[in-house]
């Protein structure tokens, strides 16, 4: 199960099945993965032990010419950040090693994360998080790159020591409506002045 793992899925809780339907994840066939905490006859609840940090930093990289070369080299390994073949990799130095430091979640919002990095190596904080336009980051106060990494994920660029990492969703249109707002405001503002001078 290497995406539930991917996905930072530490808990479970589906019907209680006897593999009737197609839908089902048949945890109880991995035992060593997945741990039964509950089971009513109705529900059971099963922990996964080897779900990965919500947040960590990893130096493994890999590439695709497309999605489902991405999608099966994150099956094959889950440590591994992969990119598009267009990416550009060398501006990111990156030890070919397997590390993995998990992140600590300072705070957390709809619109902001923050968090605090340790690395001993220039890496990837890798965020389990949707990428999506409009999401902005700095690392120690200064404007940094968020990559889009296992098709669909965020990963950052970080160097080694320690640092503070912000996401900030700020998209074009929230800008461009508080710019459009301003304007409006501002010739109201005017043409009611030119009507109280007149």
């Amino acid at each position: 199960m290497p995406l539930l793992n991917l996905l930072s899925v530490k808990y479970v809780i589906q019907p209680t099945v006897h593999g009737a339907q197609p839908w089902e994840l048949h945890l109880w066939e991995y035992p060593d993965q997945f741990e039964l905490l509950y089971d009513d006859g109705n529900y059971q609840i099963f922990h996964n032990k080897y779900a990965l940090p919500r947040f960590y930093v990893t130096t493994f990289q890999q590439f695709g010419s497309n999605s489902q070369e991405v999608i099966d080299s994150v099956l094959r390994n889950p440590l591994s950040l992969t990119f598009t073949t267009n990416f550009p990799s060398a501006n990111y130095n990156v030890a070919p090693i397997i590390l993995l430091q998990a992140a600590k979640i300072n705070s957390y919002t709809p619109t902001k994360i923050e968090l605090a990095v340790e690395s001993t190596t220039a890496g990837w904080l890798y965020a389990s998080e949707t990428w999506y336009p409009g999401w902005q980051a700095q690392i120690d106060g200064r404007d940094t790159s968020i990559q889009r990494a296992n098709l669909t994920f965020r990963a950052i660029p970080i160097s080694p020591g320690t640092h503070i990492v912000t996401m900030t969703y700020q998209p074009l249109s929230f800008i461009v409506g508080i710019l459009t707002t301003a304007a409006t405001a501002l010739l109201i503002l005017i043409f009611h002045r030119k009507i109280y001078v007149s």
